[in-house]
């Protein structure tokens, strides 16, 4: 190939590359300003999911901590020597 084609061809590569991003990058706000609305587009559901997941895996790290730092100040309590 000459340089011509060469360049030619990363130009229109990089054209087509840009397009596509845009056209993606519209395609998920419009998505997201559907979610947002609360009409539920396509793949809605493994959204909420995933958020569900979450809340619940935090709560449930949030409630084992509380438990684990209240046992620790238990032991930490009985290992102290009476009358120190």
């Amino acid at each position: 190939m000459d340089p011509v084609g060469t360049l030619l061809f990363v130009l229109v590569s990089v054209f087509l590359m840009t397009c596509c991003c845009f056209v993606a990058f519209v395609a998920g706000l419009s998505w997201m300003h559907s979610y947002f609305r609360g009409m539920h587009p396509p793949g809605s559901d493994r959204v909420e999911y995933a958020r569900n997941w979450i809340v619940d895996m935090t709560t449930h790290v949030k409630e084992c901590a509380k438990e684990y730092s209240g046992y620790m100040q238990d032991k930490t309590n009985k290992d102290v020597a009476p009358g120190s």
